[in-house]
């Protein structure tokens, strides 16, 4: 029966059910995305919730690196949301659970080093310098907005911090360290005799007859490795080739029109000044008052990023931090970056890592991606989910001929 209603299902057929399954799906996801409101909750823990968007999003991931260790020939079914549903929503309540444990001690991972870290890392980096529309891009992608994904950045960096202090504090009792000695220590005396094999050989002749007999006799001592022969068929996605039209591509791309648009940038460099332990508040100040001094002389700033700056990150290369859309630094950061023109330096910038001098070093205005800038893209993305979709229906149909076969 499911192999005459999947036969049934093609062509224009197909589709309508398709469209009828998948839309209200993603209405009620874009709903959510939108309007902020309904928030469904899976879990508490404490008096933190686990939403059911940030569920969906662990499923995915838990789906994307299926498909990482896995590759093609994966089986669909263990992409099955209901069947990863139970382990996600174990892991976030470990990750919250620990969070919390991290938060009780005190502990916290400040706005500039989280940018810092989320500046140096690969993935969002272009010719080597942070890509803000590269990074929207590919935290998208991952299910996130930039505050959401750098939310979830800052809870695993918190667990690592954790972890990290844990083992740090380690210690060991009297009794396991006086073990561990005797171990240490130990030692044995050892006596041993070799005796020649060939003392024992002697020049007795086997005949024919005792060797047949021995193998008569112990069949077991002469078995091969059991082994299977079998047949089966291999599918991959490129077995289902599909040619995708132009009014496909962009239907899609008018429908993503705002992932293809790229916010104003700003590439920004700064000088960050931090009281260190073993000075006053007035030692301080003067060190501030002496670096505004020498920039209102018109000293370069990169110079003074590489000399002066306790920003060891970014002082080897003139304190340069990347590109912002206005929401990767803090907010008095931001605010100060917007009012800059090109080339211009701030006046003092409090945060709680310190003192920072910004200089705007490049303005980019927002522009959209024209259609023909992401074709390619489009195409390969379309093209390799309708081959996962035939591919997957392919599998459910052999899953029955299997099933019903009498053989």
């Amino acid at each position: 029966m499911l192999q005459s209603l999947r036969r049934s299902l093609q062509g224009t057929v197909a589709k309508v059910v398709i469209a009828i399954i998948v839309v209200p799906f993603a209405l009620v996801g874009v709903e959510s995305l939108l309007s902020g409101g309904g928030i469904q909750f899976v879990a508490e823990v404490n008096d933190q919730r686990i939403s059911a968007a940030e569920l969906q999003i662990q499923v995915n991931q838990q789906k994307r690196r299926l498909l990482m260790t896995m590759g093609e020939n994966i089986d669909p079914s263990l992409l099955d949301d209901q069947l990863l549903a139970g382990p996600s929503l174990e892991l976030l309540i470990q990750k919250s659970l620990l969070t919390q444990a991290a938060s009780d001690y005190g502990m916290a991972i400040a706005d500039t080093a989280l940018a810092d870290f989320i500046g140096d890392m690969a993935v969002f980096k272009v010719d080597g310098r942070f890509d803000e529309s590269l990074f929207r891009r590919v935290v998208a992608e991952q299910g996130y907005s930039p505050a959401g994904f750098q939310e979830a950045l800052r809870q695993d960096m918190l667990m690592t911090q954790l972890r990290a202090g844990i083992a740090g504090t380690s210690f060991a009792t009297p009794a396991e360290v006086a073990q561990l000695a005797s171990i240490k220590e130990e030692k044995r005396d050892i006596r041993y005799m070799v005796l020649p094999i060939s003392q024992f050989r002697t020049d007795a002749q086997i005949s024919d007859d005792a060797i047949a007999q021995w193998y008569e006799s112990n069949p077991d001592s002469f078995m091969t490795e059991e082994t299977v022969v079998l047949s089966y068929i291999e599918l991959t996605p490129e077995d289902f080739p599909v040619e995708v039209d132009e009014q496909q591509l962009r239907e899609l791309y008018e429908s993503e029109r705002d992932i293809w648009r790229q916010p104003e940038q700003r590439r920004v460099a700064h000088i960050l000044l931090s009281e260190r332990s073993d000075e006053d508040a007035a030692a301080f100040g003067s060190r501030v008052d002496e670096v505004a001094a020498r920039l209102a002389e018109g000293a370069d700033f990169a110079e003074l990023a590489a000399a002066l700056s306790d920003d060891v990150g970014s002082a080897s290369s003139g304190g340069e931090l990347g590109f912002t859309d206005g929401s990767l630094f803090p907010e008095p950061m931001e605010t100060a970056i917007a009012a800059l023109d090109a080339g211009e330096v701030s006046d003092p910038v409090e945060t709680d890592a310190g003192t920072h001098f910004i200089k705007l070093l490049e303005l980019r205005r927002g522009e959209v991606l024209e259609f023909e800038q992401v074709r390619a893209e489009l195409r390969q993305r379309l093209e390799t989910e309708e081959a996962r979709r035939a591919l997957i229906l392919a599998v459910e149909e052999l899953r029955d001929l299997a099933f019903n076969a009498e053989d």
